[in-house]
Formats: structure tokens, sequence, C-alpha cells
């Protein structure tokens, strides 16, 4: 329950940060999190009714007041007036990243390749160690390990933890933005919304 509320936070603070950017998307996800939040209220109002069998519960009264917003939410989401309002938005978008392609010249990746290529080699590096420390800790558990090697051992995995987060990441927004300036066909989304994308859970995996 903490995992999820942690990924429903995120996905909260991501929807606000797009509908105050004035992002379509963030509609799109703030329509998707009502559902998910009546399928959640549903399942614990069931539980609540047919489990616990207290039908007087004060979480039945709660839950409610949450699907009865959550429909309020999504009723004005589907809205004819803010779906006009964001399309245009999108339009107005789609101009801009046109007007910009025409006076557009490419982004060198190479130097931010050859650091994702190295924290990449050091990732699977530190997993290997990890596994062989794993391993001597098993025949050997009485064996107290370097304090001074298991510091360095420390940083270095947050580092290359760090990297192999960061880099690729950069390194997409960078390609998927030479990309738009050859005017590849097929490109919905700007460069901010691709970066944006890897914070959003769920949608980071698609």
């Amino acid at each position: 329950m903490a995992v999820i509320a942690l990924l429903t936070s995120i996905s909260l603070f991501a929807t606000c940060y797009g509908l105050i950017r004035e992002e379509e998307w963030s509609r799109r996800i703030a329509i998707k999190l009502s559902f998910i939040g009546i399928i959640i209220a549903l399942v614990h109002i069931i539980f609540y009714l047919f489990v616990v069998n207290d039908s007087k519960n004060i979480m039945i009264i709660l839950f409610s007041i949450v699907i009865g917003c959550s429909i309020v939410s999504i009723y004005f989401l589907y809205r004819h007036n803010v779906k006009a309002y964001f399309n245009r938005l999108k339009t107005l978008e789609n101009e801009s990243d046109n007007k910009n392609a025409n006076s557009f010249s490419l982004l060198s990746s190479n130097t931010i390749t050859l650091y994702l290529k190295i924290f990449l080699i050091a990732e699977i590096v530190m997993t290997f160690i990890g596994a062989v420390e794993s391993l001597i800790d098993i025949n050997n558990p009485e064996q107290e390990g370097d304090p001074v090697i298991n510091t360095i051992m420390g940083i270095s995995e947050y580092l290359v933890f760090a990297g192999v987060t960061i880099f690729p990441i950069w390194w997409f927004s960078r390609t998927y933005r030479n990309l738009k300036g050859l005017e590849i066909s097929g490109l919905r989304f700007s460069v901010r919304r691709v970066i944006l994308s890897f914070i959003i859970p769920l949608l980071n995996s698609y």
C-alpha cells in the first residue's frame, strides 16, 4: 500500500505539473487516476461491508466521498470546452514546433553517448562484483569486510545509479530533439513531454 501511495503521489505531482503547463496529456492522466481512485474506493467499501461486516464504518463514508469527487472530476475533464481548450493548446504547440524546426541545428550527442556507455558498463561491473561478494558472504558468514572498501563500493553504487538514471533521459531527449529537427514523421510528443514521461509511473515503462 505504501508503494501504491508513493506511485499515486508521483503521478499526481506530474499531472498537476502538466495541468499548470497546460499539457493535454495531463488531462488524460487525471481521468485515468480518477478511475483508479474509484476502483480502489469500491474495493475498500466492499471489504468493509462483506469482510469486516461493518456497514457503519467511517471509512465507507470517506471512500464514498472519494468516489463522488472522482466522478465529478471526470465529468469536468470530459466537458466539451475543456477538451477543446487542451486540443487547441496541442495545435498551437505543434505549430510552434514546426516553426522552430525550420531554424534548427543538430546538437551533437557523441559525448552523452560516451558517458552513457561508461555508466552502463560500470553498472554491469558493479552487478558482477555484488554477486561475487554475495557468494563470499554465503561461504564465509563470519568474515567481516573491509569498512573502507564497503564505503567506496556504497558510494560507487550511488554514483552509477545516478549515471544510469540521468544519462539515458538526457541522451533520449537530445536524440528526440534532433529527430524533430530532421522532420522525421510519427513524432507525436514534444521534447519536454519525452523527458517528463520518464518520471510518470506506468507511462515511463511504455
